[in-house]
């Protein structure tokens, strides 16, 4: 066992000494004197977890009727346990958020007299400075329409 790691010379003896086949057949290896010494040390140590175990669970139970005594407390106050460890300072104030430009479909379509490239509006807003200008010129803003029909819309009776 001297070229073993440490983890695994006890993972060999947690292995063996889990199972009751492996115990007995271990135990028919060694001397009564011998078993009965373990057993006396194997007591001891399961003694001393024990009183280790029943503290620790103690303190837990201390702890515990601490910890509700104190949501109890705060519960008086008014105060909300979740908030309790968020200083009121560190909180910003809530900014409003900007708006995003509207995505709405273009509806105008013209050609640039400056570019003479093709562009878009949408109708909503300022118009564009080329088809501002072309409707200077003496252009109707129906003439641009995307889709024809909508010319109508505005004239038809409902």
């Amino acid at each position: 066992m001297a070229d073993l790691k440490r983890e695994e010379e006890i993972e060999i003896v947690v292995k063996n000494l889990s199972g009751l086949t492996a115990l007995r057949r271990f135990a028919n290896t060694q001397s009564f004197d011998w078993l009965e010494d373990v057993s006396n040390k194997l007591l001891t140590i399961i003694s001393e977890k024990r009183e280790e175990e029943e503290l620790r669970r103690l303190e837990l139970s201390e702890q515990e009727e601490k910890r509700l005594k104190a949501l109890k407390y705060l519960e008086e106050l008014g105060l909300d346990p979740e908030t309790i460890n968020v200083s009121v300072f560190d909180t910003e104030p809530k900014r409003k958020k900007k708006r995003k430009a509207s995505t709405a479909p273009a509806k105008y379509r013209f050609t640039d007299p400056d570019t003479g490239k093709a562009d878009t509006w949408t109708g909503i807003g300022r118009p564009k400075k080329g088809l501002q200008k072309l409707l200077e010129k003496g252009h109707e803003l129906d003439e641009f329409l995307i889709q024809p029909e909508l010319r109508n819309e505005e004239n038809s009776p409902l």
